[in-house]
């Protein structure tokens, strides 16, 4: 091989060597600038820094994105509020240690379009580099021959995407937020309409605002999730890693994927939605993990003031009061089905100091915590007689659902956007007088808790046609309880006489000494069948009483509610049985 030869094979080596150094670089100093067309790209090659322009726009921006995926991904923009025209942009360290982006003209003069703007003291020693790392955060430090410091970075100024690692809150002691605020098109990363943050008045809370107004709420954190955000539940089983970190200093949202090699982000679209995606390596696409918000209720204050949303309710009105509470409009709300006034508490209502407690309102996204406050060393019971004794106080909740429930959050003033849940819901006790406290005690003994009606018919369906066929029986028996078959007053109303086709009815009052009913002789399916039965005997104001004769020892006992009469009369209790006396009380 010839000198020649050699001097040239040596100068493409030394070439070649020089661009793969330039092209896979993660840092810029002071001496190697950022010009439109080059790429920082981190050390694993997860994420690069450069020039782009969005969509249809022309406009050159600098920003972050996924480098290892096919479809361009912008996670971080530089200059949203100031675009350049050209491909003139330089991306610098200034000699104030500041990163610098400008726009240089023909003339050769520089325009600035967007600054760190942080003070650096600077040492003889010391060298600022700027460096993106492969969580996709472009770090700010300041090096000299003792130590590393960070001085600035991007996870510190998020735009519309959340990153795993990156931090969501809110400095207590600077007021410092750390917030997503969306696109204002898909064209255009100029700041929109739609911002996912914190609000830490009363106890802090995730909101998505619209024009710095509520429009969407998560809610506050308890313990184990956001109780807005339901699938929280699964994903931390399954997915991801969440904490929250709640001190003097700071309200810190953080998450990250338990598998390292899930590709995730979380963003605030300027459709109006919060969404978290995940990328399908299969399908090379991103897929949409979860999006709020998702039905009507979702929307901040659905139903006005003192209300609760239930999106359970497809054909009746979504919008019903809390207890205690009635429509401040009810025109609009009954006739026009619009609940926008909301709720105020009823006329005439005594709730200071005269016989006054609180309704439990089951599986809600509890309400706007924005006037409530929290006290973490009190229990559920302490937090009762606190609120109590406060005549401002309108509700309470736990703060923490862990191991049961504890921490005390009280409400003063309007509960606002309160929602029913399909599941993982807290309760919530709402302040009512003493009429509606007589009132809601009586019906929670039987089925006018609709929730229940609905779970224990969703459980057996069977049970339902066993009811109706023991109804009938008993309407039978009693001819239709005719006043033929009066007998006179007993303690909850008339008692009557009749024969059914198998035993004789003698139908009187008699005392209750109780039956133990043996649950492994019912089974699952009998004890579904037994609840239905008490709860919708109980609907329809009947009770079942009477005695069993056990064989020769003619052992007499009563036989006070539905589930034992019915555990009896299938044979899953008191073998033996040969005679047995019921009846039947109306209780109105």
């Amino acid at each position: 091989m010839n000198k020649s030869n050699t001097i040239v094979i040596i100068s493409l080596i030394l070439l070649h060597l020089c661009f793969k150094s330039s092209t896979t670089s993660d840092t810029i100093t002071i001496h190697k600038p950022i010009r439109d067309g080059d790429l920082l790209i981190s050390k694993a090659q997860n994420f690069a820094l450069g020039f782009f322009s969005p969509g249809k726009s022309s406009f050159r921006y600098v920003g972050i994105w996924y480098y290892n995926l096919s479809e361009q991904t912008i996670v971080w923009v530089a200059n949203r509020n100031n675009p350049i025209n050209d491909t003139s942009g330089v991306l610098s360290i200034d000699q104030q240690g500041n990163l610098v982006l400008n726009h240089n003209l023909s003339n050769g003069s520089n325009i600035p379009m967007w600054s760190t703007n942080v003070s650096v003291i600077r040492t003889p020693s010391s060298e600022v580099i700027g460096r993106i790392s492969d969580l996709g955060n472009l770090v700010l430090t300041q090096d000299d021959s003792e130590r590393s410091s960070v001085i600035w970075e991007s996870f510190d100024h998020p735009t519309d995407t959340y990153l795993p690692y990156a931090k969501l809150g809110v400095n207590k002691r600077t007021g410092r937020i750390y917030a997503l605020q969306s696109w204002k098109t898909e064209d255009d990363p100029e700041p929109g309409s739609f911002t996912l943050g914190f609000n830490t008045s009363g106890k802090a809370q995730m909101f998505l605002f619209k024009n710095n107004l509520p429009w969407w709420r998560a809610g506050s954190y308890n313990g184990e999730i956001f109780v807005g955000i339901p699938f929280m539940k699964r994903a931390l089983a399954t997915t991801y890693n969440i904490s929250v970190v709640d001190n003097d200093n700071e309200f810190m949202f953080f998450f990250y994927p338990f598998d390292k090699s899930v590709i995730t982000r979380v963003v605030a679209h300027q459709s109006g939605f919060f969404q978290t995606f995940t990328w399908d390596h299969q399908m090379k696409q991103w897929n949409r993990y979860w999006s709020a918000p998702q039905v009507n209720c979702d929307n901040y204050g659905t139903c006005g003031s003192n209300s609760e949303c239930n999106p359970l309710d497809y054909e009746d009105f979504q919008c019903s009061c809390l207890p205690g509470f009635e429509p401040k409009n009810p025109n609009e709300w009954y006739q026009s089905r619009d609940a926008s006034e909301g709720c105020e508490r009823k006329k005439g209502s005594l709730i200071c100091g005269n016989g006054e407690g609180f309704v439990k309102v089951e599986n809600v996204k509890i309400p706007d915590t924005s006037v409530a406050i929290a006290k973490m060393g009190l229990s559920l019971e302490e937090c009762e007689s606190e609120c109590l004794r406060n005549c401002s106080c309108v509700a309470y909740a736990a703060a923490d659902v862990r191991n049961g429930g504890s921490g005390c959050l009280a409400w003063y003033g309007t509960l606002m956007d309160a929602q029913k849940l399909s599941d993982l819901g807290q309760d919530l006790f709402v302040r009512v007088d003493a009429v509606d406290l007589a009132n809601y005690a009586r019906k929670s003994k039987g089925a006018f808790s609709k929730q229940r009606i609905v779970a224990i018919s969703v459980a057996s369906l069977a049970a339902i046609a066993l009811l109706i066929a023991f109804i009938k029986t008993i309407l039978a028996a009693t001819n239709n309880f005719s006043s033929e078959n009066e007998l006179g007053q007993g303690g909850f109303g008339s008692v009557y006489k009749g024969e059914g086709s198998s035993a004789v009815w003698k139908l009187q009052r008699l005392a209750y000494n109780g039956i133990q009913v043996e649950q492994e002789k019912m089974g699952a399916e009998g004890a579904k069948v037994a609840v239905v039965m008490d709860v919708v005997m109980d609907t329809l104001g009947l009770q079942v009483t009477g005695t069993v004769s056990l064989g020769d020892a003619q052992y007499s006992r009563a036989v006070h509610n539905v589930i034992e009469w019915y555990a009896v009369s299938r044979g899953w209790c008191c073998d033996g049985i040969v005679t047995r006396r019921v009846e039947v009380e109306r209780r109105w």
